[in-house]
């Protein structure tokens, strides 16, 4: 009796961050202009999200995922590094949508976030995507930037 099986490996669709995307003055949270597809009713997605930023310190950082209502079963890992803040990292499991997260550090330098997760999505079709702003409304740039990456695929 062979027990040994042999799997085709899906396919990744890479979305690559082309260009840095910045925002000021601005504390609501909205889709990244490249983080983002399409999901259809009742299909199953791998998911892998990696995403680096800068943001100065009275700003922060804040962000969300978004995606179609009623989703059958969500299992995501995730991790986020601060600027300035290494004791706030969060590394947690979650059975749902990552729901506003604020992220606020002391420092300039560049934080990320990287989350993987399984979607079976419901009956409603619609866009899965990365949403961000900064946490408390300043002057200074915070910056989502270019390389960080949405992947995907059908399972």
């Amino acid at each position: 009796m062979n027990l040994t099986r042999t799997y085709k490996r899906d396919t990744w669709t890479v979305i690559c961050k082309r260009a840095n995307e910045t925002v000021t003055s601005d504390n609501t949270l909205s889709n990244d202009s490249e983080l983002l597809f399409y999901m259809a009713a009742n299909t199953t997605y791998r998911i892998r999200l990696f995403v680096s930023f800068v943001t100065p310190a009275a700003g922060d950082f804040k962000y969300a995922l978004s995606q179609p209502a009623s989703p059958t079963q969500i299992a995501n890992r995730y991790w986020h590094v601060l600027p300035g803040n290494p004791t706030g990292n969060a590394n947690a499991v979650a059975t749902a949508a990552v729901a506003s997260t604020a992220m606020n550090g002391t420092g300039t330098d560049p934080g990320f976030i990287f989350m993987e997760m399984i979607v079976q999505n419901g009956a409603n079709a619609g866009n899965f995507a990365f949403q961000w702003a900064q946490n408390t409304s300043d002057v200074g740039n915070t910056t989502v930037l270019k390389g960080s990456t949405l992947e995907y695929m059908v399972i």
